[in-house]
């Protein structure tokens, strides 16, 4: 039962991915540059270095996986230009990820133990030594991104930093739960190679 229900949750995440592009108007030139095109080996060699630093200097890591069709990302990556949240995120090592068009991003995320990103834009706060995600059971929040403001953005950041963010446990992940979690993950990315198609056709016109 539990496999037929995890089916049809990741057709309807398709057909809302696909609807979130479809009804989003056109997006700025200004916050496309938050999520910067790069390849498979730049992103993997980035997050190494935004590690690094995170652990160098204490910090959570951020870790922003969204696109430039998606408004959702958009109205994120434009919570970044005020100055609450600016002040919020001087606690994190930021780092944006460009997932295209629904890119295979398991290399970047299987050392999370976060196999695969169910919605864009998908936020994480990760312990740099632990590799764990520090926001597991709230991040869904931020998959609807424009339905929330920059205050609320920073209000959250500052919550996950201060150990007070609301649901979070921080237990550790079953193996059972991980194993599961990549086998679906392996299927939402067969799903989403079709569906990348269809957005890079009806964005490119």
């Amino acid at each position: 039962m539990i496999h037929k229900s995890k089916r049809c949750s990741v057709f309807a995440l398709l057909c809302t991915v696909l609807a979130c592009f479809l009804s989003s108007p056109a997006f700025s030139a200004g916050n496309s540059s938050f999520y910067p095109s790069s390849s498979p080996d730049s992103q993997t060699q980035r997050l190494e270095e935004a590690l690094n630093q995170a652990q160098m200097k204490g910090k959570p890591l951020l870790l922003i996986l969204g696109a430039n069709w998606c408004h959702d990302s958009r109205a994120l990556a434009g919570y970044f230009d005020s100055p609450e949240v600016k002040q919020a995120a001087s606690h994190y090592q930021v780092l944006p990820v460009n997932v295209g068009y629904l890119e295979n991003k398991s290399a970047l995320l299987g050392q999370f133990n976060y196999p695969a990103y169910f919605a864009t834009p998908t936020v994480l706060a990760i312990d740099p030594v632990s590799k764990a995600v520090l926001n597991r059971a709230s991040l869904v929040t931020w998959q609807s991104a424009h339905n929330e403001s920059a205050a609320a953005l920073a209000e959250y950041l500052d919550s996950i930093v201060s150990g007070s963010a609301v649901g979070e446990t921080h237990s550790e992940i079953p193996p059972s739960l991980i194993e599961f979690e990549t086998q679906q993950a392996n299927v939402l990315y067969a799903h989403y190679q079709h569906l990348g198609v269809l957005l890079k056709q009806e964005d490119e016109g």
